[in-house]
């Protein structure tokens, strides 16, 4: 799926087949449970649970690299042996679980209820986007813009949950957030219900196949739980499965055929380049949070904005920057003939990336004062970030189809799907360099300002460097490629 689709065409086509809307609902309400976690999970381990820094990272960082790295075996369950229907509705029940568990106020109660809140992400993630891909069929015209729409409506609901979740965890309790998303997936079943004649299944399943899915769910339950309990353990485990299988991969390119092999190579190069860019942009809800809750103003006027509500400026910035991004990049590629190769587009998002973490190492600064920085520092970081996210997040799967011989796409999605997993397990180690100490009271604000400083410039330049590196390399990756 790639955003920089021309949606100006789209009034010659055909309309979106019946059940868009109601896809559209539904990613809506599964992310809006979601952002409940997202935004404030590292502050209800720090502030109310009173979890040390360091093991609230752990968790955040587990939960990150998780909540990506289950969709690999909950998809194939699913696929083998529930169909996407069913698993779409065993995905809202633990995720109605999974929150219902978080809200009791315990540190095992939290775990629990996560790891299966994971398991629960995990399923409904392919889930849906495999019913809107048999909604469409593979030769729809308005394929393309149905997962744009679809995304867009991820963004919006994770937009609404994060703009209040602050609000509602400190008036009402970190407990009620939860089961206000709890709330929100259940708003699904009455609609999965009542709309299940517009899904179409890939293939009809007996009964016995529905008790081996299950049966394998509660297997995936158990062991997502245990990962999420020793989150620490969790995070070490993934970067090695995940290294490995880089390695793995150029094994594999050494016994294909020249062409092959050269895409291989090249989807382990940018597949590194997107770990170090999902890094940063995991330790939005465990670094950057707990940065914001303790050294930035957010006093406007006489209201103080909740450090998790800024959790908002993400899908913010995607739902209002998305479209206006995507109609420039198609007029530039209609008008002027320009055209940002998939190389280019890495590149650019990955120095906007470090740009955005630049200017939180700018902040610090620039502060005379050695007090709290201003909001629109945190504001304009969240901008680069967002639009840096646009160029990569969207490109990561059409590139994997375009470099990788079919007899290993399979495999080689997984792998792209597994990057983001290590780079949630990575984002752990990179959060704990940048905290000078759980204990506050041992520092001056400024020495524990110049550690984020110090972080922040490093990640920031060396994510840059990267970034530029990767850009200059797409005219002769492109002639590489050709070369055979």
């Amino acid at each position: 799926m790639d955003l920089t689709h021309d949606l100006t065409q789209n009034l010659t086509k055909p309309s979106h087949p019946k059940g868009m809307g109601t896809l559209f609902l539904m990613q809506m309400l599964s992310m809006m449970g979601f952002s409940i976690v997202f935004s404030l999970l590292v502050l209800y381990c720090t502030t109310y649970l009173h979890i040390k820094d360091q093991s609230a990272y752990a968790v955040t960082a587990a939960f990150n690299a998780l909540v990506f790295v289950t969709s690999m075996p909950a998809g194939w369950i699913v696929e083998r042996f529930l169909g996407f229907k069913r698993g779409t509705l065993l995905s809202i029940i633990l995720g109605v679980i999974g929150l219902s568990v978080m809200a009791i106020p315990m540190k095992s109660a939290m775990l629990l209820g996560l790891g299966i809140f994971i398991c629960s992400n995990g399923m409904s993630v392919p889930c849906l986007y495999v019913l809107l891909g048999n909604l469409y069929g593979k030769s729809h015209p308005k394929r393309e813009d149905g997962f744009v729409l679809a995304y867009i409506g991820m963004n919006v609901g994770s937009f609404i949950t994060s703009l209040f979740s602050g609000t509602i965890s400190e008036k009402m309790g970190f407990g009620v957030a939860f089961i206000i998303g709890a709330i929100a997936l259940a708003c699904m079943l009455p609609i999965l219900w009542t709309r299940r004649h517009i899904f179409v299944e890939t293939r009809i399943y007996t009964k016995q196949e529905h008790g081996w899915g299950l049966l394998l769910s509660l297997v995936m339950i158990s062991c997502t739980v245990t990962l999420t309990i020793f989150s620490s353990i969790s995070n070490a485990l993934m970067l090695i499965l995940g290294f490995a299988s880089l390695g793995y991969v150029i094994w594999l390119a050494k016994k294909e055929n020249e062409h092959a092999k050269r895409g291989l190579i090249i989807f382990t190069l940018l597949t590194s380049v997107s770990i170090i860019f999902w890094t940063l942009y995991s330790l939005s809800p465990s670094l950057i949070m707990l940065f914001t809750e303790r050294y930035v103003d957010r006093m406007v006027g006489s209201y103080q904005i909740p450090t998790a509500n800024l959790s908002s400026l993400n899908p913010f910035f995607i739902v209002t920057m998305g479209p206006t991004l995507s109609f420039l990049l198609a007029y530039l590629k209609r008008k002027k003939q320009f055209v940002l190769s998939t190389t280019s587009k890495f590149g650019f998002g990955t120095v906007l990336m470090g740009i955005g973490y630049l200017v939180l190492g700018c902040s610090l600064f620039f502060d005379p004062s050695y007090t709290k920085i201003a909001l629109y520092w945190i504001i304009l970081s969240y901008f680069f970030q967002t639009v840096g996210e646009l160029f990569v997040g969207p490109i990561g799967y059409a590139m994997v189809g375009d470099l990788v011989p079919i007899s290993r796409i399979g495999l080689m999605m997984g792998i792209w799907q597994l990057s983001t997993g290590i780079a949630g397990a990575l984002s752990n180690y990179l959060a704990d360099y940048a905290t000078p100490s759980d204990d506050t009271s041992h520092f001056s604000m400024r020495l524990n300002e110049l550690s984020y400083e110090h972080a922040f410039f490093i990640y920031g330049a060396v994510t840059v460097l990267v970034g530029i590196s990767i850009g200059l390399m797409s005219g002769k990756i492109k002639r590489y490629l050709a070369a055979v």
